[in-house]
C-alpha cells in the first residue's frame, strides 16, 4: 500500500509541475495556444499517470480488504 500511495504521490507531484510551472504560467501570460498544447501534451501523460497511480492505490486497497473480509468469513463460520 505504502509504495502504490508514494507512487501516486510521485505522480500527482509531476503532474502539478506541469500544470503549475508550464500551463498556469503561460496561461497567464496570455499565450493560451501554448498552454493549451502544454496541457493536451506532457499535462495530458502526466494527469493520465496520476489517475493510474491512485487507481492502483484503489486496486492494493481492494485486494488487501477482500482478503481481510475471507479471513473474516473464515473464523465466524467455522
Amino acid at each position: 500500500v505504502r509504495k502504490a500511495y508514494t507512487d501516486f504521490v510521485a505522480a500527482l507531484g509531476a503532474y502539478r509541475e506541469v500544470r503549475e510551472g508550464q500551463v498556469l504560467k503561460l496561461a497567464v501570460a496570455g499565450k493560451q495556444d501554448e498552454a493549451l498544447a502544454a496541457m493536451k501534451g506532457e499535462g495530458a501523460a502526466k494527469y493520465k499517470a496520476a489517475i493510474e497511480s491512485i487507481n492502483n492505490v484503489v486496486v492494493v486497497k481492494t485486494k488487501i480488504a477482500n482478503a481481510k473480509y475471507d479471513d473474516s468469513v473464515q473464523v465466524f463460520l467455522i
